[in-house]
């Protein structure tokens, strides 16, 4: 699941941690503008498997997603705390 944090209506990082916590199964990678270090740190801890910038490429976005889609167990590959799933990550881990 993609999430977009600007998204109206309730707080995207307590969706993230309802979304964990009923149904961990669900990989959600946060979308963002705001990619700095805290808003990376607050997504992940919440549950996220990931991060990826508004300002990236849309294969960044792609490219989390297929990787999302592909790991397993969720629990086991969402990346640690101030690391973004996109620009960095994604094009690391293909």
């Amino acid at each position: 699941m993609v999430l977009d944090l600007t998204m109206p209506g309730p707080d995207p990082v307590e969706a993230i941690r309802v979304l964990a916590e009923r149904a961990p199964s669900c990989r959600v990678i946060a979308f963002s503008g705001y990619d700095d270090p805290e808003t990376k740190d607050e997504v992940c801890r919440a549950g996220a498997w990931g991060l990826v910038s508004k300002h990236g490429e849309p294969r960044d976005l792609l490219r989390a997603i297929r990787l999302a889609r592909e790991a397993s167990p969720p629990q086991a590959t969402r990346h640690s705390p101030g690391r973004t799933a996109g620009a960095s990550d994604a094009a690391n881990r293909s």
